[in-house]
């Protein structure tokens, strides 16, 4: 989490250097919307042909097939339905 930075110096951060990476969700919609990219981004990289096989998502917990390494309480998530 070493970041060197343009000048020369480093500094260590968590997030990435610069703007545009984080966003603001203020719909229920827009909350799935990303939960369904992120669970989907190993499947579209190949790692997995159905995002609930892999085993560091939660996409197992939240279609109903499986239990993740983190156990979720889906009873207190918005629900959308597209």
């Amino acid at each position: 989490m070493t970041d060197a930075q343009p000048n020369g110096k480093s500094s260590i951060r968590f997030w990435q250097r610069g703007g545009d990476y984080d966003r603001n969700l203020h719909s229920t919609k827009e909350i799935w919307e990303k939960i369904s990219y992120v669970h989907n981004n190993p499947v579209k990289r190949g790692l997995c042909r159905r995002a609930d096989e892999w085993k560091w998502s939660s996409a197992a917990d939240y279609s109903g097939s499986g239990k993740g390494l983190i156990e979720l309480n889906l009873e207190q998530l918005p629900r959308y339905m597209f």
